[in-house]
Parts: structure tokens; C-alpha cells; sequence
């Protein structure tokens, strides 16, 4: 159930490999990514809570600090609780004998009474253990529906951080700074043409570039404009 590589954990989970810290754009999320990156190295916490809209960063920060503290011959292990139907709350148990934990979407099993006691379970146990927590969800701990209030009440004592989302530009950076990593060009124009017609958060707007890198490889085409519109519309198309 706990790796100390940081690839495969928790039931066959993976970690997405694009996610690390060096190629986290923080913009206005800088002191949420030092408190990540404290927990990675073993000091901080014992939580750290992040909250924010989809897209904002959360995932890519629980994961690069999965990922960091592996290098460092940490045991590390990653829930996504968004995936709660395909798992059993047993999943939580024994986690506290790992160095960090990470347990993202908490928000997904609001109301569920027993996942709830099993979260709220391992809570007490890591911090009985010196374990480090971080934890992620679409609203602040005292705004979840959560039908255990001591579980409320233990995520809102720890350390709250709210992710921000990234304006354009900044998005158009990390779009440009993907692309380049990857060996490909993606000009300004194409950039500003995706931003003004394309999905607004940064998961889909990552899943368009993806679509676009296969495309240009497999057509052997340039990525402008043209092919940005080509591959929004199949978007649009498979969408609807």
C-alpha cells in the first residue's frame, strides 16, 4: 500500500509524471508550493490543507510533494478520494506508517459516515506517529459537508492554503513552457487563439495540448492556428 519510489502507489495509482515541482507555475500560490515543499522534505505541517476550484493545483502539488519526498527515500502514499467507488475505506489503514501522506478530493466522500471515521482514524494516528498529512478539496474545512465534526475540526486546525487559478498569461506561459519541454514550438498566435476559445482551467487546457502534440506528430504539421481549431472543434464534437 506505501511506495518509497513515488510511481506506484496506493492500488495501483500513479502519479502523473508531468506533475513536480519544478514545473509547478505558482503565480499567486507561492506559499501554499513552500508548504508543500517543507512536507516533502520532512519538516512542516503535521497538515497542510489546500482548497481551491478545479484546475487551480491542488492534484500537482500533492503529487510533487509525493514525488519529492520519494527522491529522498521517503515512504510516501496518494488517495484520490474522487476515486471512492472503485476503492474500500480499509484503503486508509496502515498509512500512518508512511512518511507522507497525501489525500486528495476529501470533498468527494463528505456525508459518507464511514469514510469519514476512517479518515478521521488515520488523522489521529499520524499525528500520534510524527506522520505528515496534506490533504485537498474544492472548499475550506469548516465549509465541507461532513457529517463528523471532529473530522471538521481536525483539517481546520491544520495549516489552510486557498490555491488561486492563473490569468491568461500565465497560462499562455505554462502552455509555451509544456510545449517546449516537449520538443515542439507552440507560437504566441496559436497560444492566444487556444486562451480565447478553448476550456479556461489548466487540466483541460493540458489535455488540448496533449491532443495538439499528437496530432502534429502524427500529421506532421506545425501547430497553428489552424490546427488549434481543428482539434477544439473534435473537442466540441466528441463533447456534445
Amino acid at each position: 500500500m506505501i511506495d518509497t519510489r513515488g510511481r506506484q502507489l496506493t492500488l495501483g495509482v500513479a502519479l502523473t509524471e508531468a506533475h513536480d515541482f519544478a514545473n509547478f507555475f505558482p503565480a499567486r500560490n507561492q506559499a501554499a508550493l513552500a508548504a508543500l515543499r517543507q512536507v516533502a522534505a520532512g519538516a512542516g505541517g503535521p497538515l497542510v490543507y489546500l482548497f481551491g476550484a478545479a484546475g487551480t493545483g491542488k492534484t500537482h502539488l500533492l503529487e510533487a510533494a509525493c514525488a519529492e519526498a520519494a527522491r529522498c527515500a521517503r515512504s510516501t502514499a496518494y488517495v484520490p478520494l474522487k476515486s471512492h467507488g472503485l476503492l474500500d475505506p480499509a484503503i486508509l489503514t496502515g498509512l500512518e506508517s508512511a512518511s507522507l501522506v497525501c489525500i486528495d478530493d476529501v470533498h468527494a466522500i463528505a456525508g459518507m459516515r464511514v469514510w469519514e471515521e476512517a479518515l478521521f482514524h488515520l488523522y489521529n494516528l499520524a499525528e500520534s506517529s510524527g506522520v505528515l498529512m496534506a490533504v485537498a478539496a474544492n472548499r475550506p474545512p469548516l465549509a465541507l459537508h461532513l457529517a463528523l465534526n471532529d473530522l471538521k475540526s481536525r483539517l481546520a486546525a491544520g495549516i489552510v492554503f486557498e490555491t488561486h487559478d492563473l490569468n491568461d498569461s500565465e497560462r499562455g506561459q505554462v502552455l509555451a513552457a509544456r510545449a517546449n519541454a516537449r520538443g515542439f514550438e507552440f507560437p504566441q498566435e496559436a497560444v492566444a487563439y487556444l486562451l480565447s476559445r478553448g476550456p479556461r482551467d489548466m487540466h483541460s487546457l493540458m489535455a488540448v495540448l496533449d491532443r495538439l502534440d499528437a496530432l502534429s506528430l502524427a500529421q506532421k504539421r506545425k501547430l497553428t492556428i489552424p490546427l488549434v481549431r481543428e482539434v477544439l472543434s473534435a473537442s466540441d464534437t466528441q463533447d456534445g
